[in-house]
């Protein structure tokens, strides 16, 4: 068992790839964002990953403390501080049997009981990671239970892919339809600005490239001027025991409102307050670049609803604009080009502005082209939506099905 590297790490790709909490996802991994060490730095070799390490989160919230993959990519890699890998005997356990069963019922129990709070932050230390008790079968039961679930995991694994693909086609869709030219969102960027420019600015290549002009079949019409922004009229009902309806990240699924939470009326009566039909606007960087703009619905019945400082909340006119209409513009790469270098903040905590809804311009046809891509795109919506679903609920079948054959016997 072994803690990770704690060295600063850079988006420089000169040196080693290392492995943080971003790149472990649930039962794998995410490595189209990396960043890297140097390769000179003292120890590094002893922290080199192996197909087989098993990689374990010791620090988050505490549904991601726990959260563990093995690694199985052939290629560089070292991991961070805040994991813990952990290398089993090969003569007893194989590391996908370990990762499945830390990741059952029965292994969360135990991780829960251990972990420490600390500011709303759970923790578990290599030592508690090495006192968890781990069933060990004979190896052919492990390599039955592990292939079970491998079948189910890349049976969801191809419903997700098929709902990425389902998202990531509205951009197509939408700009085909708008007449929008369809650009890089990553381009390399090289240029030279006045200094002047950057006195007290972000120094990111991204934050200082030319706006790209508008061009299309359509007028371009701001964003301000098709939605109120965070209004605060309207407040939810306060229930008996002074509660009131609340919405923030972790109620949110990536497009949808998931569940209302509640929270203490007279700590969120300055928020802004959220109807059926609004839009949540992500305002933290990660979020804004993984396009976490959330649809309001129905509100799962609720009149109004206040809604944390993490969203802006757009409320589209409707008298201007289609609302659906308006939210599917919101996944076009001329919305997100514009968007694209415009939080502010230091890094790892920059956020979007109110004021750049007032110069972000998309485009606005007639009302029945608005429409009919909002029924396109709500059709997909609720097509990928209803892949996640389904994928979610064959992983969950397979990891309760790991544990009852594990304690029951595994069939042949």
């Amino acid at each position: 068992v072994d803690y990770g590297i704690s060295a600063r790490a850079t988006s420089e790709s000169s040196g080693v790839p290392i492995l943080r909490m971003v790149n472990l996802r649930d039962d794998g991994w995410e490595l189209s964002d990396l960043k890297y060490v140097p390769a000179d730095l003292p120890g590094l070799a002893r922290m080199r990953l192996e197909p087989g390490d098993l990689l374990f989160n010791r620090t988050n919230s505490e549904e991601l403390v726990g959260k563990c993959a093995v690694f199985d990519d052939p290629r560089t890699f070292v991991f961070a501080s805040y994991l813990i890998r952990i290398r089993v005997d090969p003569r007893r356990l194989l590391p996908d049997f370990v990762a499945l069963f830390l990741g059952s019922e029965a292994g969360r129990t135990q991780i829960n009981r251990v972990s420490r709070r600390i500011i709303g932050m759970a923790n578990i230390n290599a030592a508690e990671l090495r006192d968890l008790l781990v069933p060990v079968p004979p190896l052919d039961v492990q390599r039955t239970l592990v292939g079970r679930a491998l079948r189910a995991r890349r049976s969801r694994d191809e419903m997700l892919s098929e709902s990425a693909n389902l998202d990531a086609g509205i951009d197509e869709y939408v700009s085909t339809l708008l007449g929008l030219p369809r650009e890089r969102l990553d381009p390399p960027l090289s240029y030279a600005v006045p200094l002047l420019r950057l006195r007290g600015s972000r120094l990111d290549a991204t934050a200082h490239r030319a706006s790209t002009p508008n061009s299309g079949a359509y007028p371009f019409v701001t964003v301000a001027a098709l939605a109120d922004t965070n209004r605060k009229a309207g407040s939810p009902e306060v229930s008996a025991s002074g509660d009131v309806p609340y919405v923030g990240l972790p109620e949110c699924d990536l497009r949808q409102v998931r569940t209302i939470g509640v929270r203490p009326h007279k700590e969120v009566r300055s928020r802004a307050v959220a109807r059926p039909g609004d839009i949540l606007l992500a305002r933290i960087e990660p979020s804004v670049l993984n396009k976490k703009y959330v649809w309001a619905g129905d509100l799962h019945g609720r009149r109004a609803v206040y809604v944390s400082t993490e969203f802006h909340v757009l409320s589209p006119r409707a008298d201007s604009v289609v609302p659906r209409f308006l939210y599917a513009s919101l996944f076009t790469s001329h919305f997100a080009l514009q968007v694209r270098g415009r939080t502010t903040g230091s890094s790892g905590r920059r956020r979007l502005d109110l004021d750049m809804l007032k110069s972000i311009e998309l485009p606005l046809p007639p009302i029945s082209i608005q429409r009919e891509i909002a029924i396109e795109v709500e059709r997909r919506d609720w097509a990928a939506e209803r892949l996640r679903r389904e994928a979610g609920e064959v992983w969950t079948s397979a990891k309760r099905s790991f544990l009852s054959d594990l304690v029951h016997g595994v069939d042949a």
